[in-house]
């Protein structure tokens, strides 16, 4: 993913409402972006959003539970 398409991504206002922060990861600009979402619904959101008008990018859910 390029620095560009990357900030373009973090920044797309469609998904703002659904998202706490995002973050990208890796090296070089090959890496991934990060989201912290609001609940399991905005995460659907969130990854229905960016397959559909990032069609090059492929989302994969994740959710860690905290310890108590």
């Amino acid at each position: 993913m390029t620095a560009f398409v990357l900030r373009q991504l973090l920044n797309y206002q469609p998904i703002q409402p659904y998202i706490y922060g995002g973050k990208g990861v890796g090296s070089q600009g090959d890496g991934t972006a990060q989201f912290i979402v609001k609940d399991k619904k905005s995460q659907q959101k969130v990854i229905e959003i960016i397959e559909y008008n990032f069609p090059q990018m492929q989302c994969l859910p994740l959710t860690i539970y905290a310890k108590k």
